[in-house]
């Protein structure tokens, strides 16, 4: 962070002169014009107590309809109950996240309930869940690979095994992180200093936060699952979580990704297998397979016909991370493109108060500046880019994780 602003200073002074984006949808497609009907408003349920002591987290949302908004469920009163007498208070933070007022972990033959009390008076209780066994991810590694579709890339493995355990019911999620580093990047920024009806000021100065180097996050987006059921030993060897296209901008600098592999009860892997049928069905909105109301394992206590989304688990996990380099599999290869087409323009200032074009530019927040145009192009007197190819920030975070390394 730069504390101290230096001015570079450029005074523009210019008589008054004069001075939409349109999409085309193209091709012979017949507009179907469905209306949802019968929207059911429900409460949705996410969390997922593990043998981590941590303060663990409770989601609590409404459904919304096809065009809605997404509505956090607020002034709950949340507690996971254990059968030991242990009461864990969960406290509200924001967006329906609920966290621990004190960590805590799972313990094996222990059963935990949630139980919910909304803001309307209607109170909620899961069934009972425990901890079925231990979790022994044993080795994430990537290599070189092809997708079903014949593209090349890089394919994410574990191998798991437990010699104390016959079989077991696996599912896995991760967490991506990836460098990102903004291609036309300058320390400099034009800002409007003030805009008469005959004359007006930019001022280049200095930027006042990081801006070139941010870190870009992503989760997995759909419901992956193994089991070891029929096998002669609880073993996965080479099983594939996930596969990174070789053109994947994620790929353009260091990428990192955090692989975690729970340990499911019957139920519960039962639940998330039903729901992966359904959201692949839901591809296709003419597919005879439709998706439909799954029944999770949370009650209304006063209402048992009341309908609630989601699922209450609690599951032993263990979770490993690595980082890869594009170099280190695409030796020579030209790296992935960058998340945007970049390209370099120069609007011009004339025009009246309100319409001069690099001035409104500005205002909007739509370009950011790249340097000095002496003649470099046609058109006014900086050369700007927009916003994705200058700033980072507009695609992640720039703080650094804490767990990074080069």
């Amino acid at each position: 962070m730069i504390k101290t602003i230096k001015f570079l200073w450029i005074k523009i002074t210019k008589s008054i002169s004069l001075g939409t984006y349109i999409l085309l949808l193209i091709g012979c497609v017949t507009p179907f014009n469905g209306v949802p009907s019968d929207f059911e408003e429900v409460l949705v349920v996410e969390s997922i107590i593990t043998q981590e002591y941590k303060k663990h987290e409770v989601f609590l949302s409404r459904s919304y309809p096809f065009g809605g908004s997404f509505t956090p469920e607020k002034n709950a009163v949340v507690q996971v109950n254990d059968d030991r007498g242990n009461t864990y208070t969960f406290e509200e933070k924001s967006n329906g996240k609920y966290l621990a007022s004190d960590e805590f972990s799972a313990s094996q033959n222990t059963n935990y309930t949630l139980n919910i009390t909304t803001a309307d008076g209607e109170n909620y209780e899961s069934k009972p869940q425990s901890l079925i066994t231990s979790a022994n991810l044993d080795r994430l590694y990537a290599e070189k690979t092809y997708d079903d579709f014949g593209r090349e890339g890089i394919g994410i493995y574990i191998d798991s095994y437990d010699p104390s355990s016959k079989s077991k019911l696996y599912r896995f999620d991760f967490e991506e992180t990836y460098k990102i580093v903004a291609p036309l990047w300058s320390p400099y920024d034009a800002v409007v200093v003030n805009e008469g009806r005959s004359t007006f000021d930019l001022s280049v100065i200095l930027r006042e936060r990081e801006e070139q180097v941010c870190f870009g996050y992503g989760t997995s987006s759909s419901i992956i699952l193994n089991n070891t059921l029929g096998l002669s030993e609880d073993r996965l060897e080479k099983f594939q979580v996930h596969f990174i296209r070789k053109d994947d901008p994620k790929l353009q600098h260091r990428y990192s990704i955090l692989v975690r592999q729970y340990v499911q009860s019957k139920e519960t892997y039962s639940f998330f297998e039903t729901l992966q049928g359904l959201s692949q069905g839901s591809e296709n909105i003419f597919s005879e397979d439709q998706p439909g109301f799954i029944e999770g394992n949370i009650l209304n206590t006063n209402n048992s016909s009341e309908n609630i989304a989601g699922y209450f688990q609690v599951s032993s996990t263990d979770e490993e991370r690595i980082f890869l380099n594009f170099n280190d599999f695409f030796e020579g290869s030209e790296l992935p493109p960058y998340f945007n087409n970049c390209n370099l323009t120069a609007p011009i200032t004339d025009g009246t108060r309100g319409n001069r074009p690099l001035l409104n530019l500005i205002y909007q927040d739509e370009v950011r500046f790249y340097q000095y145009n002496f003649g470099v192009m046609e058109g006014g007197p900086f050369i700007m880019v927009s916003p994705e190819c200058g700033d980072c920030t507009t695609f992640g975070s720039n703080k650094k994780p804490s767990f990074w390394v080069e």
